[in-house]
């Protein structure tokens, strides 16, 4: 365990934002070295034991750690399922190749929405199209409908009942958001349109975070940007 915790303050909790992979192969190697071994899961579960304004403070600075983590209280309570959903972007980092596997075709967007009380995914689209009004309805219609369509589509077998109209879709201030036809959909479905204070990335940090999460696991995927 203290080699485990001195790789995690020597490779992830640091300005160099090494990325996860980095620290389960010198961890590996550490614990080799002394004789010992370690799985796969138990150095997952202590990246994921990390807290949150402990990584941020670490890896991007201490304002952007306060600005995320440093308030609390931003939801109220959320008591039942659907009753908070936030939605944002987020620029996948990886590059898809066309089926000649040389040329690039470009980077996907990712429109997530969260769940605040289950902490799940309520909907999703990924596109190469740029975030904009379809996205955003074709992420909507994805939470508002059930998932065993598109999970037969991809030949995934997984239990995913959430599914349903949120009460309240919290987003930032976008362009895409601010429309009317995002406006003119809430009034139609009966959902309470909120939008988080501009330049206060703690009000959406549930989506941040799995954001974060996505990313680091980008990283590790072949064809990652920036990563060869």
């Amino acid at each position: 365990e203290t080699i485990v915790q001195a790789q995690i303050k020597q490779t992830l909790l640091t300005r160099r934002n090494y990325p996860v992979k980095k620290f389960r192969t010198e961890t590996k190697l550490a614990l080799k070295k002394a004789g010992f071994a370690v799985s796969e899961t138990t150095l997952r579960n202590r990246v994921a034991a990390i807290p949150d304004y402990e990584w941020t403070k670490s890896r991007s600075g201490y304002s952007k750690a306060r600005g995320l983590h440093g308030h609390a209280g931003h939801h109220p309570e959320v008591k039942s399922p659907l009753e908070r959903v936030q939605i944002d972007h987020w620029r996948t980092d990886i590059d898809i190749l066309d089926d000649d596997r040389l040329t690039i075709i470009g980077r996907p967007w990712a429109t997530i929405a969260i769940d605040l009380h289950t902490l799940t995914i309520l909907g999703m689209h990924v596109g190469l199209d740029s975030p904009g009004v379809t996205t955003v309805a074709m992420c909507m219609i994805n939470a508002m409908t059930r998932k065993e369509p598109m999970l037969q589509r991809l030949g995934i077998e997984a239990d995913m009942p959430n599914s349903g109209k949120p009460k309240m879709l919290v987003m930032d201030n976008a362009g895409e958001f601010r429309g009317n036809a995002v406006d003119m959909s809430c009034k139609h479905f009966g959902i309470h349109p909120l939008f988080r204070p501009v330049a206060a990335p703690q009000y959406g940090q549930y989506i941040e975070r799995f954001n974060r999460t996505l990313a680091d696991a980008f990283k590790e995927l072949a064809g990652a940007t920036g990563s060869n």
